[in-house]
């Protein structure tokens, strides 16, 4: 059976952000909802859904980077590449950066990144 997406809740300075994700990545068959709205195919490996994880170490590092230094991005364009569920392109728009852009080759992570912008 599918994991199903779930709520996990981070706080980078004094920004807090609620942001769905599959936690932890199992191998298994896709929701119906997900299948009909045609975003993926029907049976997915964890390898082929990796965008739909938060890869704490990397996500962490690079938000406290921002946190700690807004001026990196304040006022400027941001392309996030392989953005997955897209915690680092939300808080670049969360911390001033004139537009972002969020990026990856995998159309259900970028469905639930679309999500999680709204969440936040």
């Amino acid at each position: 059976s599918f994991t199903p997406l779930q709520s996990r809740h981070f706080t980078f300075g004094d920004h807090s952000l609620v942001i769905k994700c599959r936690q932890p990545p199992q191998e298994e068959e896709l929701p119906p909802t997900l299948m009909q709205a045609d975003i993926l195919p029907t049976q997915l490996t964890v390898t082929d859904t990796v965008g739909w994880d938060v890869w704490d170490g990397a996500t962490t590092a690079m938000c406290d980077k921002l946190v700690k230094n807004p001026e990196i991005i304040k006022g400027k364009d941001v392309l996030e590449l392989g953005a997955g569920v897209g915690v680092v392109g939300i808080l670049a728009g969360i911390l001033g950066a004139r537009r972002v852009i969020i990026s990856d080759y995998d159309e259900g992570a970028l469905a639930i990144a679309e999500t999680n912008l709204k969440l936040n």
